[in-house]
Order: structure tokens, then C-alpha cells, then sequence
């Protein structure tokens, strides 16, 4: 199932879409449990994945476009090691807390390789989020509004600590098998697969 049967999928309506790579089974129910202490916030949030390339808002049109686009890719393997806890921010309020990723070549390789791919069509906005602008990350939470604290902030770290325990500083190699993850604000997220 691609996703795009639903009966809620539209070509003409809008999409927000990345390209990620899901978490083998013990990482992904690791930032599962660390959600539970986001509350509410915890059931809104996709699969734990490692994000490849943030694509942005699209038509239905163009991300069926994409995700054939992206089954075209030769993705090399992956393994990452976690290097601390981050946060992205806006407006001066945290919305997305992750797991920061060593940002190694092959890592930094595949994102290059999903990003060459969206590029071949000339309606591909990329936004900040690539090439210098890239941060490999694991998303605990994300599309949260916090009050702004220091990533090294005693709160942040134990908060990660106390909810999450990943595998000594790295995690088992991912099955990359990447995947056009979309979603529309009112339906819940859905992939693409490569089968």
C-alpha cells in the first residue's frame, strides 16, 4: 500500500513530505516510550525515523512524483551514532526535540543522494534544511511549542535520559529502505514504499 488509495488522498490537495529511513524495532519503541512523557503531544507524532531530506509542501500530484523519484535511488547503507540530545526552535520556542546523529559521510551521502533526486524537478523548493543547512537527527518530539532552554540544560538532558535508552552511543545499522512519509493536518501521516 503506497498510501495514495486512501480515500482521503487528493492530487490537487497540499502535502508536507520528508524522506526518511525508520528505526530498526528496539530504537523505534525506545523514542516511543520517551514520547509518553510528551502527553498530548505524544500521539501526533510519526514513526521514529531518522529524517534523510525534508521535502516540503507539495501537491498529491508532485508527491507521487517524488516518491516514484525516490524508489529510483541507489541508497546506500546506513549506521549511526547518537551524539547528543537537540532542538530546533522558531520564534524563540523549542519545536522539535531529537536526537542529534554524528553527521558521517554516509550519512551525509544519502541525504545528498535524496536531494540530487528532488532537484531533477524544477517545483522542488528545498528550503533550509539541506546540503550546510542538513542536521541528521531522530525526532522525540516535534511540532511542539516549549519555552526555549539550552540544549545542555540539566531539564533537557535528564528529560531525554529518564525517558529514552537507546544502545550505548550507537544504534544498530537502519534498514534503509527510504520512504516519502506526507501527511495532511487533518488525516493521519501515511508512506510510501519502495514495494
Amino acid at each position: 500500500m503506497t498510501g495514495f488509495e486512501q480515500p482521503w488522498f487528493s492530487e490537487t490537495s497540499a502535502y508536507e513530505a520528508a524522506v526518511m529511513a525508520f528505526l530498526p524495532d528496539a530504537e523505534s519503541e525506545a523514542v516511543k516510550a520517551a514520547r509518553a512523557v510528551a502527553g498530548d503531544a505524544a500521539r501526533r507524532q510519526m514513526e521514529p525515523h531518522c529524517t534523510l531530506l525534508y521535502l516540503g509542501h507539495m501537491s498529491g500530484r508532485n508527491l507521487q512524483v517524488m516518491a516514484e523519484e525516490m524508489r529510483g535511488v541507489e541508497w546506500p547503507r546506513l549506521t549511526v551514532r547518537v551524539s547528543g540530545v537537540g532542538t530546533f526552535t522558531k520564534y524563540g520556542r523549542i519545536t522539535n526535540v531529537h536526537l542529534q546523529l554524528e553527521p558521517s559521510p554516509e550519512i551525509l551521502e544519502t541525504h545528498r543522494r535524496a536531494h540530487a533526486a528532488a532537484s531533477r524537478h524544477p517545483w522542488f523548493s528545498p528550503g533550509a534544511f539541506v546540503a550546510d543547512g542538513y542536521v541528521p537527527h531522530i525526532s522525540i518530539v516535534d511540532r511542539v511549542s516549549l519555552a526555549e532552554v539550552d540544549r545542555d540544560d540539566p531539564r533537557l538532558q535528564t528529560w531525554v535520559g529518564r525517558s529514552i535508552a537507546l544502545p550505548e552511543p550507537s544504534l544498530a545499522s537502519l534498514r534503509l529502505d527510504p520512504v516519502v512519509l506526507f501527511r495532511r493536518l487533518t488525516v493521519p501521516p501515511c508512506t510510501t514504499t519502495s514495494s
